[in-house]
């Protein structure tokens, strides 16, 4: 299985910064193991809308999202945000 590598965006970092320590951990926990191995078995699912282009994925993790994009031809996960799921969508 091919491995990714993952980028956070300023606002991404800044994001988990506001989140606390443990949650934050989680969260990071869960990001690389997708990332290592990107099957079926996370919940991450693709997000439907006007950006068909550059599709966008979400991943869950307890009640936080992650928003990004996973461009597979460089094996890279972009973070571009991550919220509470009240105010992720």
């Amino acid at each position: 299985m091919l491995k990714y590598s993952v980028s956070f965006t300023r606002r991404a970092k800044k994001n988990l910064m506001d989140i606390p320590a443990e949650v934050r951990h989680k969260i990071e926990g869960a990001l690389f193991a997708f990332a290592s191995d990107p099957g079926p078995h996370h919940d991450v699912k693709k997000m439907h809308g006007p950006h068909k282009s550059r599709p966008l994925y979400r991943l869950r993790v307890g009640e936080y999202r992650v928003l990004m994009y996973l461009y597979h031809d460089t094996l890279i996960v972009e973070v571009i945000s991550v919220f509470k799921r009240e105010g992720a969508y």
